[in-house]
């Protein structure tokens, strides 16, 4: 149903199974106690008929499979009034090819998992190992497993990050694999049937995501959830190598420093610091530096209380930056009066302070965190501590007392 809504709308769930996840784990659960109960109520036809409707819907799937295989055109126009996308050449594809297969194995399989708990006992033991069966049947191409060195950085990537990653702190930013179309891949590469390479090689060039395996900050991730802050992520629409200049002011802006492209970036705003080639691209992976990086933490003078600040570090201000915990950053100044910038998210949650106390924490720019100095020695020390967590304890007492109060008979 999430297919209705228009495309500009986001939703925070990746896909709609993720949204109906619970829903059907839920009523899973719900007609899994009421057919215990049933089974347990009564014997002979009334029994009998339970039974059958144990097996009817595995037989029903099975069914559907089976037609599928032997007349899929008629199947597929008989749901198209339903469906329209069946009735589109792809959807002729789906109903042939993966339909019968699917639908025939997991109605069997439902089946006899119908079977095992019509008769009871340790018989319906079998029935959960067939449930396990099918969940791995319909999932083993979806979840392959990986070796531990799959997430591990290839001798020659670490070597050309591991320098870099020494320069102080600063983001990283990648193009990747998934943001760099018509990139010309091995002839065996382009023949496998799982996007598995994928995966591996957006690791290998640290995709936004991927650098924190090793160590380092990414900045600007795609939002695959709908949770992300405003300004926190890009939209997939234009994030290419060939629009580089027109994000790199939000780059710049975000801390980065370095960034891994497999199509060349503009001499005039970046510099090739060097470049290794992976067995399965034809192209080789660059890493880029920016000409001009912002620190994460800056004096910048403006009027007091301002935090209409200009992203543009100052050289007359001396700041240092110490990440004592993820939650707690401690920042020393030795400056002149004007605001103190740090390039690290803002949110209402954090809060700021100096020796003598609390001190108003800027919102500065489009997203980051700021506080007024009044010029000379300073100790700021930023804290994040969330308001959620008691409501969330309230909603789970709550929900607890509600379990308790509906678990009784």
């Amino acid at each position: 149903p999430l297919g209705l809504l228009d495309e500009g709308i986001m939703v925070p769930v990746r896909g709609p199974q993720k949204l109906a996840f619970l829903a059907h784990l839920s009523l899973a659960l719900l007609a899994g106690l009421g057919l215990e109960r049933s089974t347990r109520a009564g014997v002979g036809q009334a029994s009998l008929r339970r039974g059958a409707l144990l097996v009817l819907p595995g037989a029903l799937l099975a069914g559907a499979g089976l037609a599928a295989a032997l007349a899929p055109g008629v199947l597929r126009d008989v749901l198209g009034a339903a469906i329209p996308a069946l009735l589109e050449p792809p959807g002729l594809a789906v109903v042939e090819d993966l339909w019968p297969t699917a639908w025939l194995t997991s109605g069997a399989l439902a089946v006899g998992a119908g079977l095992a708990l019509g008769r009871g006992g340790r018989s319906a033991l079998l029935a959960g190992a067939l449930v396990a069966l099918d969940l791995l049947v319909v999932n083993v191409s979806a979840n392959p497993l990986a070796p531990a060195a799959f997430y591990d950085l290839r001798s020659d990537v670490a070597a050309l990050v591991k320098p870099a990653a020494g320069k102080g702190r600063y983001r990283w930013f990648s193009y990747g694999v998934a943001h760099t179309p018509g990139l010309p891949f091995e002839p065996e590469v382009a023949r496998a049937e799982s996007d598995v390479w994928l995966y591996y090689l957006d690791r290998q060039s640290l995709l936004p995501r991927a650098p924190a395996l090793d160590g380092l900050e990414g900045a600007y991730d795609v939002d695959r959830t709908g949770w992300s802050p405003p300004g926190a992520t890009f939209a997939s629409e234009g994030l290419q190598p060939q629009s580089f200049l027109e994000h790199r002011g939000r780059l710049r802006r975000a801390n980065v420093r370095w960034i891994l492209s497999f199509r060349p970036l503009p001499e005039t705003v970046t510099v090739l610091r060097g470049s290794v080639k992976l067995p399965e691209i034809q192209a080789p992976l660059g890493l880029y530096e920016l000409r001009d990086p912002l620190p994460r933490v800056f004096w910048t003078p403006a009027p007091e209380g301002s935090a209409a600040v200009s992203a543009a570090a100052d050289p007359a201000g001396e700041v240092g930056y110490e990440r004592l915990d993820p939650h707690t950053v401690r920042v020393t100044a030795s400056t002149p009066p004007g605001i103190i910038v740090v390039l690290d998210g803002h949110h209402p949650d954090w809060t700021a302070e100096d020796r003598s106390g609390p001190v108003p924490l800027l919102r500065v720019g489009e997203r980051w965190r700021g506080v007024v100095t009044s010029g000379g020695q300073q100790v700021f020390t930023f804290r994040y501590r969330p308001r959620w967590p008691l409501m969330a304890f309230i909603l789970a007492g709550l929900g607890l007392v509600g379990v308790v109060v509906l678990a009784r008979p």
